[in-house]
């Protein structure tokens, strides 16, 4: 009996090996193939150190190696290639994902004979590979959906038809497929995307046609995964809510996370045209204490970006209803950007990240522009003057667009210094509600602040939190999918002193910080940052207030004095408040939330996987504030 290993290297730890699953499954449905193969599945995540993973690889033994390749893992597989192939000279390999199809050319090179691409949907070519491998004489021409090295050059064979029985894929969790202990499963229940947005693979590559999984599956698959008691979930599908189903397998979830207390978390890519149903859906995550965030997907304001995109967004009156909706319901959401888009500028992209602030989004997410392969705008590169940097790295292989016909490369990096300007003093509350008082007055817009303390960062040195930007825009980091994580990690947890100090130091300096509502506001941002972690020992170190007065109400709450003058400005900025009988000047503050502890054991590759989600649920750890009453009704305390 042969042996096949399938190599699957995602982002996070412990993760269920659900594409080696899925080949597994479809391909021993053949009593050929379950006689004449053994599985292995091979899971870890692209930083596992090198030399053991090679080690590991090669103790495999195995006769077919399938390595599963995306943008963040294949350089990691092409070193593992470079070095497998002289290594196993019987060995055969075969790479898949959306890295490599229809890709030969880059990855197929001399001495690679006995390596292949699969250039589509995976289990039907995968197994008709194996089952031509079964042959004396094997004739890979046979296979449809695969390229491979000839004596004359790279053969492709004829497109693989796509499965739209889904079910015929036997189920890998039902099937008993993995083993062991999982932190983190993906689940898909269809497959396509009815959409064509030029920078995605989703539905622009692999068509528009959404082939679906039955619900009884997956309802046994949700069910076995919440007993398994495996924390983080995420559903793979490019638009979850946009069938009326979808609302009925996330009831489920919910139901499942009451009787196992799994899953905790959940991840999705919210459908784009159906915002009542995404927000039931966090509604119903929300009630049965599931951390969730309803992510809206804009990626540019910009009429004309969004042309040339192929995309259309949702009415700011629509979005406006949405984010009072979600509020009303203490529903965390965010909102996705792309920079740069061709058609966007510099200007009206601050202008956008202003627009969304304005709008009331709780969190703005900006992606590197990714020029993925065979998407339209990949295919349209020169047309549209996309200028890429490839990017330096050993795990992965990523080209961002860093200049475009109407964005420099000058503008590019500004571009980035203002989004992290942003995610410092809006999504993680470092100056939130002042930030929105200076605009509401027209004191200074959003636009102005956020590049206010660009400007006053560029001549910082040695502070933690300015040197991670700095690096970050250095080396292109921001195109790690943690990075975000990682600063927030350290600004509101590791240098979190070093945090507050540079945020004071820019607030002082401002010249409407003369002003007391101004300083107000500082205090009260000063006192309603969250802490990312339960285990942050809470504390109101630093400058002594001058307005509210703070006494400890237990180890992770404070009660807080407003002065009478300023408690309607208070309510405005912060509301809606959870009040007591009658509003009061006396407010409890508290802390911990839905947070989870700080890890030190797991590194902070860990750590700021973790950052990353709570980032795009700021909602779910910022401090509860809420009205107790008036002094006179306050437990005695010494304010100071």
């Amino acid at each position: 009996m042969k042996k096949i290993c399938i190599v699957e290297l995602g982002q996070y730890e412990h993760m269920v090996p659900l594409v080696g699953g899925y080949l597994e499954a479809y391909a021993t449905r053949d009593p050929l193939l379950k006689s004449s193969y053994k599985f292995e599945k091979y899971c870890a995540t692209p930083r596992i150190d090198s030399t053991s993973l090679m080690r590991n690889l090669l103790n495999t033994q195995a006769d077919i190696y399938a390595f599963s390749c995306y943008i963040w893992n294949i350089g990691v597989m092409m070193s593992l290639l470079r070095e497998l192939v002289p290594g196993q000279p019987s060995a055969q390999f075969i790479l898949g994902g959306p890295q490599v199809m229809h890709r030969a050319e880059r990855y197929l090179k001399p001495g690679f004979e006995r390596v292949s691409v699969c250039n589509g949907e995976g289990e039907v070519t995968f197994s008709d590979y194996l089952r031509e491998m079964t042959e004396a004489q094997p004739d890979l021409s046979k296979v449809q959906g695969i390229s491979f090295l000839h004596a004359d050059g790279i053969v492709s064979t004829p497109e693989c038809r796509r499965i739209n029985q889904l079910d015929d894929i036997p189920s890998p969790f039902l099937a008993g497929l993995f083993e062991g202990q999982y932190s983190t499963t993906v689940i898909e229940t269809n497959r396509g995307c009815p959409f064509h947005c030029g920078f995605c693979y989703w539905g622009a590559a692999i068509n528009d046609r959404v082939y679906k999984f039955s619900e009884d599956r997956l309802k046994d698959e949700i069910n076995w995964i919440s007993r398994k008691g495996i924390p983080f979930l995420y559903i793979a599908d490019a638009n979850w809510g946009i069938l009326k189903r979808d609302l009925e397998l996330s009831q489920f979830i919910a139901e499942c996370r009451g009787k196992h207390e799994a899953p905790q978390m959940v991840y999705y890519a919210a459908a784009k045209n159906k915002p009542d149903n995404v927000t039931e859906i966090s509604r119903i995550f929300r009630t049965a204490n599931i951390i969730a965030s309803q992510p809206i997907s804009m990626q540019t304001l910009n009429d004309e970006a969004l042309r040339a995109i192929d995309r259309q967004n949702i009415k700011a009156s629509a979005y406006i209803q949405i984010q009072e909706h979600l509020k009303a319901l203490k529903i965390s959401s965010y909102s996705e950007l792309i920079w740069p888009l061709p058609g966007e500028t510099y200007k009206s992209f601050r202008k956008g990240v202003q627009e969304l602030c304005r709008l009331g989004s709780s969190t703005i997410i900006v992606y590197a522009h990714l020029l993925l392969p065979n998407t339209p705008l990949y295919k349209k590169q020169e047309e549209l003057g996309l200028v890429v940097t490839k990017i330096d790295d050993e795990l992965g292989e990523a080209e961002v667009v860093t200049q475009t016909a109407t964005v420099s490369r000058q503008e590019f990096d500004q571009g980035m210094w203002y989004f992290y300007s942003a995610l410092l003093l809006h999504n993680i509350r470092a100056s939130y509600y002042l930030a929105r008082y200076l605009d509401l007055q027209g004191i200074v817009s959003y636009e102005e602040f956020f590049l206010e303390f660009v400007d006053f960062c560029r001549d910082i040195k040695g502070c933690p939190i300015v040197d991670f930007i700095r690096k970050s825009i250095a080396t292109m980091d921001f195109w790690d999918s943690f990075n975000y994580g990682k600063l927030t990690h350290h600004a509101l947890h590791e240098n979190r002193a070093a945090f507050e100090n540079l945020i004071q130091d820019f607030l002082s300096s401002r010249p409407y910080y003369s002003n007391e509502g101004t300083r107000f506001l500082v205090e009260v941002d000063r006192v309603l940052r969250p802490y990312i972690y339960t285990n942050t020992p809470v504390a109101l170190g630093g400058s002594p207030f001058q307005f509210l007065e703070v006494s400890p109400a237990g180890s992770c709450a404070f009660y807080l004095r407003v002065p009478d003058r300023f408690e309607q400005l208070f309510i405005e900025m912060v509301g809606p408040l959870e009040m007591g009988p009658e509003r009061g000047r006396l407010y409890r503050v508290d802390y911990a939330q839905f947070q989870h502890p700080y890890m030190k054991s797991r590194g902070l590759e860990h750590n700021a996987a973790y950052c990353q989600g709570m980032l795009i649920r700021v909602d779910t750890m910022v401090p509860k504030c809420a009205s107790v009453g008036h002094l006179g009704e306050a437990p005695a305390f010494q304010f100071n």
